[in-house]
C-alpha cells in the first residue's frame, strides 16, 4: 500500500500541482491513500484518481497551510500500525515529510521525498530551519528529484541515500486541441509560470519592448503571484498595456486555449538566491503544443531542451538574446520547424505517460 503526503495537490494550479496529481494518476491503485494538507475538502471530482484522497485543513491556513499538517499526526499513526511492514510512504516535498519524520522512532516507518530545486536552495542556509529540514531530508529512505541539476543540488548538500530521477511526465493534449489555428497579423508569445523574480517575466516584458516598434506582437503570460503588481506598471511604463496581458488563475482547459493561439513560447527563468527552474515542467507542454521554444540556459531547462537541439537557449536575463531570438524563430521557418519536430520526438520518447 502506498501512502503520498503532499501540501501541493489540484485544485491549486502550479506545474508541482500537476507532477503529483499524474503520479498519483498514473502510479497508485486502489486502496492506496492520498493525505492532502492545507487545502480545504473539496467538491472537485478526479475520476481517474483510484487512490483514496483525505483533504485535511486547519483553521491557522491562514498564517501558514503548514499548520494543517498537525492534523495529519493521527490519521498517519493508525495507518502505519495498521498496515505495519506493509506500507510505503512518499512525501511530495520536504515540508510534507515533516510528521513521519517526527513520528518515524515511534512507527518504525520509512519515507520518500519528491525533491525540487528551489526549495533545495534553503537547505544551503545555517537557519534553525534548514537545519531541520536538513535533517528531514538526511533520515529519509531515498529521495526523488527532477532531473540531473536537482540531483547535483543534493549532492552538494552531501545526502547519502539513493537519489532517484524521476522526470515530469504529460498527456499529450486531445486532439481538438491541436487543431491548426487561423492566421493572425499578430505573433503571439506565451509564458507561463508564477509571477516571481526567478520565472524572469521583466526581462521578457523589456524585450518585447524593443520587438514591438512594429506593433505587430501580442503577450499572453499566464500565471499569478506577488510581482503581478510590479509587472503590470512596467507594461504600462514601457507602453504595452495593449500587448502584454497577464492572465490569473487559468483552468488546463483556458490554458490549453492560450497554447493553441500561441506562436512562440517563451521560459525567462533566472537564477536568483531564492529561486531556480529544477526542471521547467510548463516546457514539456509546450513542446506538446508543437511552439519553438525560447528558454534561459540555466537550472534543469538545458537537461529538458538537450543542450539547445529542442530549443533556442538564452543567457538568463539578457534581453538582447531575447530579442535576436524572436527574430531569428520568425525570419528562419526552417529553423523554427526543425527545433519543433526534434521537441516533439524527444518529448514522446522521455515525457509522456504510456
Amino acid at each position: 500500500m502506498k501512502l503520498l503526503i503532499t501540501l501541493d495537490f489540484p485544485p491549486q494550479i502550479g506545474g508541482i500541482q500537476k507532477y503529483l496529481f499524474s503520479i498519483v494518476t498514473y502510479q497508485y491503485n486502489k486502496g492506496d491513500y492520498v493525505f492532502v494538507s492545507g487545502i480545504r475538502n473539496t467538491s472537485e471530482n478526479y475520476p481517474e484518481v483510484n487512490a483514496k484522497l483525505r483533504f485535511f485543513n486547519s483553521i491557522f491556513n491562514r498564517i501558514n497551510r503548514k499548520c494543517s499538517l498537525l492534523k495529519l499526526i493521527f490519521p498517519y499513526y493508525r495507518l502505519c500500525k495498521e498496515q505495519k511492514e506493509c506500507l510505503s510512504v512518499e512525501c511530495g516535498n520536504i515540508y510534507a515529510a515533516f510528521v513521519p519524520w517526527m513520528l518515524s522512532t515511534v512507527t518504525n516507518q520509512q519515507y520518500r521525498i519528491y525533491t525540487y530545486g528551489t526549495e533545495l536552495l534553503s537547505l544551503f542556509e545555517t537557519s534553525i530551519k534548514a537545519k531541520l529540514l536538513r535533517k528531514i531530508l538526511y533520515k529519509a529512505e531515498a529521495l526523488y528529484t527532477l532531473g540531473i541539476h536537482s540531483e547535483k543540488l543534493l549532492r552538494r548538500l552531501n545526502v547519502f541515500q539513493p537519489v532517484l530521477i524521476n522526470p515530469p511526465r504529460i498527456v499529450l493534449p486531445p486532439l481538438k486541441y491541436c487543431k491548426k489555428k487561423n492566421k493572425s497579423k499578430f505573433t503571439t508569445i506565451l509564458s507561463v509560470g508564477r509571477l516571481v523574480r526567478h520565472k524572469g517575466h521583466e526581462s521578457l516584458i523589456r524585450a518585447i519592448a524593443i520587438l514591438n516598434k512594429n506593433k505587430h506582437y501580442r503577450v499572453i503570460i499566464a500565471g499569478n503571484g506577488p510581482l503581478l503588481s510590479k509587472l503590470l506598471t512596467l507594461s504600462k511604463t514601457l507602453g504595452l498595456e495593449d500587448t502584454v496581458f497577464i492572465k490569473n488563475n487559468l483552468s488546463d482547459e483556458q490554458l490549453y486555449r492560450e497554447f493553441i493561439t500561441a506562436d512562440i513560447f517563451i521560459h525567462p527563468s533566472l537564477e536568483t538566491e531564492d529561486g531556480i527552474e529544477g526542471f521547467g515542467i510548463v516546457l514539456l507542454e509546450a513542446m506538446a503544443f508543437k511552439l519553438p521554444v525560447i528558454a534561459s540556459n540555466s537550472g534543469g531547462i538545458p537537461e529538458v531542451l538537450l543542450n539547445g537541439s529542442c530549443g533556442i537557449l538564452v543567457r538568463p536575463g539578457n534581453i538582447d538574446d531575447i530579442v535576436q531570438s524572436v527574430r531569428n524563430i520568425e525570419k528562419n521557418k526552417v529553423l523554427s520547424r526543425t527545433l519543433v519536430n526534434k521537441a516533439y520526438a524527444h518529448l514522446v520518447a522521455n515525457y509522456v505517460w504510456k
